[in-house]
């Protein structure tokens, strides 16, 4: 399930509207509806975290799934370096929400160098 899927459930599962919810965050009833739609993410730490506490979730519920798997480019523009910035954000994210034990985090850093020297490596 993607982000914008589990975003959407959880505000259909509370009871709110796009406009309510994107009241309580802050955030225009567009942008909301973009992240549904999976048009885009969050790109601040803080506001994963506000979604986390509202629909009183762990952030992991929210914007992972327990996998660390990447998904195929999708064609909308978006490059190799946007996608990287997006992901060292939303590891930020994960990481600053205390939603990781000790030893998760280290299974992800590993996983993380991993992918990167394989790459590295292939090139």
């Amino acid at each position: 399930m993607t982000f914008g899927e589990k975003l959407r459930f959880f505000r259909r599962r509370d009871g709110y509207t796009q406009a309510e919810l994107g009241e309580l965050l802050g955030i225009t009833p567009r942008t909301l509806i973009n992240y549904e739609k999976g048009r885009c993410c969050p790109k601040q730490a803080d506001l994963y975290m506000r979604m986390a506490d509202l629909f009183d979730v762990k952030m992991q519920d929210l914007i992972g799934d327990g996998t660390f798997v990447s998904r195929p480019p999708s064609g909308d523009g978006k490059t190799p370096a946007k996608e990287a910035r997006s992901l060292v954000l939303r590891l930020n994210a994960l990481f600053s929400g205390g939603v990781l034990s000790e030893e998760e985090r280290d299974r992800v850093m590993y996983a993380v160098s991993e992918m990167y020297w394989r790459s590295k490596n292939v090139r």
